[in-house]
């Protein structure tokens, strides 16, 4: 979580199945305005261990983002349940 990240390297999970996929605009920017990411432009004078035509826009935890992943848990703890399941 130190090193700044494209938006494709979040695999964000979602609750009716096991499918990672990589996260959209609407999620990173949800997690900018939650104060959790943000932008940072890294050009080859940064470290880039690869050849880009150009700076790129990447994204960079914050301390308070950091924090938030600490008090989550790592696996979603059960099914959603929205009423009673019949027995």
């Amino acid at each position: 979580m130190d090193r700044a990240f494209l938006a494709k390297e979040l695999l964000v999970g979602w609750r009716w199945n096991d499918e990672l996929k990589p996260a959209t605009g609407p999620t990173i920017e949800s997690l900018r305005e939650a104060g959790w990411v943000d932008v940072v432009i890294i050009g080859p004078e940064k470290g880039l261990g690869f050849r880009m035509g150009g700076a790129i826009r990447m994204w960079q935890m914050t301390d308070a983002g950091r924090e938030a992943v600490k008090n989550c848990p790592d696996t979603f703890p059960g099914e959603p349940v929205y009423g009673s399941k019949g027995t």
